[in-house]
């Protein structure tokens, strides 16, 4: 019986946190017959593939891309499954994620669905807010349906095989795949809807800290550099991030201290997405 969806995990050098992952996976709502899980080993060398390789539930594949999105192509052409999901071998999943995010395609409209990222559970308050706002403005962003500014993330992303298909899957680094994909999508495709559900939660591992977030900014920043500079991405204007913050505001009850807090956080990232941007112009 071929399974109903794939979901593919890149995981390079991830030993530590693949197993916390593959475990969210197997406790998922949604039937485990119905799905199954493909690991895309690239190139570790710490024991991620052996760990993967003896797992009975798993099909482990090997490649040595040292690019994490022509890897999660390498693990797309192994499935036969109508739908792919994506996710992180430092990322785990909601016990409902893969519900949530796959019960969007009953709309056959529905060509890729996004989910919202959140932390771990011992981040930090600032982290914790930066969530939010962040959940708020991709709910904003499809709300307006402000498609130049749409983002994903391969750590929390389903797409139709069909459509992955025609468009050439993930395009490799240095552009951001992820987004890439959803603006290639909407460029060839555009009767097609991408829909964010915010119930569909993946938690990053790896970010705890504000220096942990400064740190990601900062290499998406360099990376949606080449989107922007061929007219293709946008980040939002700053009456759009205004009504965002305040939306975010009103959905959270943040206090007077949290937005404090938060537009402080906010202008840190911002000042890094900048300098970072205005670093890789004067260095092109």
């Amino acid at each position: 019986m071929t399974p109903t969806v794939t979901v593919i995990v890149a995981a390079r050098n991830e030993r530590e946190r693949l197993p916390r992952c593959i475990d969210a996976l197997r406790r998922q709502t949604f039937g485990r017959t119905q799905f199954e899980i493909v690991v895309v080993n690239d190139g570790s060398s710490d024991g991620t593939r052996e760990w993967a390789l003896a797992q009975d539930d798993l099909q482990t594949l090997c490649v040595d891309e040292a690019d994490p999105y022509r890897a999660r192509n390498a693990g797309a052409a192994k499935s036969d499954a109508a739908l792919l999901a994506f996710t992180d071998a430092h990322c785990t999943a909601a016990p409902n994620w893969l519900e949530r995010l796959c019960a969007a395609f009953a709309d056959e409209h529905v060509g890729v669905a996004t989910g919202r990222l959140g932390y771990r559970d011992d981040a930090s308050a600032l982290v914790r807010l930066y969530g939010y706002h962040h959940a708020t403005k991709m709910a904003f962003i499809q709300r307006r349906g402000i498609e130049q500014a749409r983002f994903g993330h391969a750590a929390n992303l389903a797409v139709r095989r069909s459509l992955f298909d025609a468009c050439g899957g993930f395009r490799a680094l240095p552009l951001p795949g992820d987004t890439d994909l959803l603006q290639r999508i909407h460029t060839h495709h555009p009767q097609t809807l991408v829909h964010y559900e915010p119930t569909a939660v993946v938690n990053r591992q790896s970010t705890r800290s504000l220096r942990d977030l400064l740190h990601n900014t900062i290499r998406h920043a360099r990376l949606n550099h080449r989107l922007a500079a061929a007219g293709k991405f946008r980040t939002l204007t700053l009456q759009e991030r205004r009504a965002v913050f305040a939306a975010c505001r009103r959905e959270y009850a943040l206090s007077a201290l949290d937005c404090a807090a938060l537009a402080g956080t906010l202008a840190m990232t911002t000042l890094a997405y900048n300098g970072a941007r205005w670093q890789r112009r004067r260095s092109a």
